[in-house]
């Protein structure tokens, strides 16, 4: 099969050839000016553009990293922020420690305004011979705290029995509000017994059943005192009695009143619930003044000596309530203060409020440094952040975590309301102690930001001439690039009028026919 063929002269065909060259070099300089690059694939230049392509794709894994050095830096920011705060906070604990040790305590007294002692002579008088109505066995006891409340420390539950806590039938207990007695016994079965007042004592006497709830139980004792006088509740699982109208409590076990039982069946009910029943003194035979003197100054946080009017003075030093009650049968604190049962609240525990400050502030450290956390990582409790460098994961830098609580600085709460001034100086010795340790991390926590941050300003700048050496490898110069686009443009003009001239030449053959 034959093709025919149009035949074109010599000059024709190479201002063909010549045009599409022309436009081969347009199209390729149009594609530049449109993408902006010289090498936009392999065929362009290999070299080229598969040098630039591994360039940039090390740029792209350093600013994958580069973000995640951001939010290193972000960690370790709130981390420093969380030092500085925890300073503050111990900064705010020491001025508490230092106010608390500037101030003392006012002790609360107990005056015998009534009865006057012989101080020179109290090592040989004799303390029966000296007070009235006082023979050898009397005793009484002297509570501090608050005189108004009676706190357990034993774990209960309202919905236990009696029994179950510990009761057993046949213990008995006083319990003493204002200036009214009032005696609870219990016996083996769950009923309350009616409340009876002993018309020769006034003491109220009611039976109680060790099988009934320990709910019923407060129940029916504050139904008995009064609800507007007494209140009973069970708080953190702590069994309290408290008074509602500021009179003195005093709740302790007795030993049994009938003399057909024997202490035997007794149960404290004082050592079940946790109750505090104070110290107790006893007179006993011979007994000088001195010497009773004596007993009561050597109780823990008590103080007893004679004043110029030669009145006992009785003091709690630490400023805590003070209640002074006679054991039943007993009328050594009647004719000492007047009274059977003595409550004296004329004392100040001012460091007790600073204590409770105190504690509050290490409420607040633990609650900070669970609250330092960034994107779940807590460098304040322990957290350990990796920081990454480059893309083989080489070029690294470890960050240990600390842990910053109030137990991780050394810190401990406030041992007995600072009564002392050791107490005080311990806490003092442990702010010492948490503040070198603060000021030790935050250096070091400010020296890996610096480390971080120059690592950032480095991958910033890595990423930059990467993508620079690559653009150099591959980006066209759009004021060459026009030029060239012009220049083609021309060429291709003058292509066109050449092709047409050399056309118009054979149209003349046409004319000899």
């Amino acid at each position: 099969m034959s093709t025919d063929k149009i035949a074109l002269t010599a000059s024709m065909r190479s201002n063909l050839l010549s045009l599409k060259n022309t436009q081969k070099l347009m199209d390729t300089t149009q594609d530049r000016l449109s993408t902006g690059y010289k090498v936009n694939s392999a065929m362009d230049n290999p070299s080229s553009y598969f040098t630039a392509q591994s360039l940039n794709s090390r740029a792209d894994d350093l600013s994958t990293l580069l973000d995640s050095i951001g939010q290193a830096i972000s960690t370790l920011e709130v981390a420093d922020k969380g030092i500085t705060t925890l300073q503050d906070f111990v900064e705010q604990a020491k001025s508490i420690a230092n106010s608390a040790r500037d101030t003392a305590n006012v002790a609360s007294k107990a005056t015998s305004d009534n009865v006057t002692f012989n101080a020179a002579t109290a090592k040989t008088d004799l303390l029966t011979d000296v007070m009235a109505n006082v023979k050898a066995g009397d005793s009484f006891t002297i509570r501090l705290g608050d005189s108004t409340k009676m706190e357990g420390t034993s774990n209960v539950s309202k919905d236990q029995s009696l029994s179950q806590i510990g009761i057993k039938a046949g213990a008995k207990i006083e319990m003493i509000v204002g200036d009214k007695t009032y005696e609870f016994s219990f016996k083996a079965d769950k009923d309350v017994g009616a409340a009876t007042v002993d018309a020769a004592t006034g003491v109220t006497k009611q039976e109680f059943g060790v099988d009934m709830t320990l709910e019923d139980f407060m129940r029916e004792t504050v139904y008995t005192v009064g609800r507007k006088v007494l209140n009973a509740e069970v708080k953190d699982g702590k069994l309290s009695f408290n008074t509602m109208d500021n009179s003195s409590l005093v709740i302790r076990s007795t030993a049994d009143f009938d003399s057909g039982k024997t202490v035997a069946l007794q149960t404290n009910f004082n050592k079940v619930f946790g109750f505090d029943e104070g110290y107790s003194v006893t007179i006993t035979d011979g007994m000088t003044v001195e010497q009773f003197r004596q007993a009561v100054d050597g109780l823990d946080g008590v103080a007893a000596d004679f004043d110029s009017k030669g009145h006992l003075v009785i003091s709690g030093e630490q400023g805590d309530d003070m209640v002074i009650a006679d054991n039943n049968g007993s009328n050594f604190v009647k004719s000492l203060l007047s009274s059977s049962i003595y409550s004296a609240t004329n004392g100040s525990n001012e460091r007790a409020k600073y204590a409770n400050q105190f504690d509050a502030v290490l409420e607040q450290i633990d609650q900070l440094v669970q609250d330092t956390s960034y994107k779940g990582i807590n460098l304040l409790n322990g957290d350990d952040l990796t920081v990454v460098f480059n893309e083989t994961r080489t070029s690294t830098l470890e960050l240990k975590g600390v842990t910053f609580d109030s137990t991780g600085l050394g810190f401990t709460m406030s041992e007995s309301e600072w009564k002392d001034n050791a107490s005080i100086d311990k806490s003092l010795d442990q702010i010492t102690k948490a503040t070198s340790l603060l000021r030790a991390q935050a250096s070091e926590f400010g020296q890996n930001l610096s480390t971080v941050q120059i690592r950032e300003d480095f991958t910033e700048n890595m990423i930059n001439n990467l993508q620079t050496g690559a653009d150099k490898l591959t980006l066209a110069d759009m004021n060459e690039e026009g030029a060239n686009m012009l220049a083609l443009q021309t060429r291709q003009q003058l292509g066109i009028n050449s092709l047409s001239l050399a056309s118009q030449a054979a149209q003349s053959v046409l004319k000899l026919f």
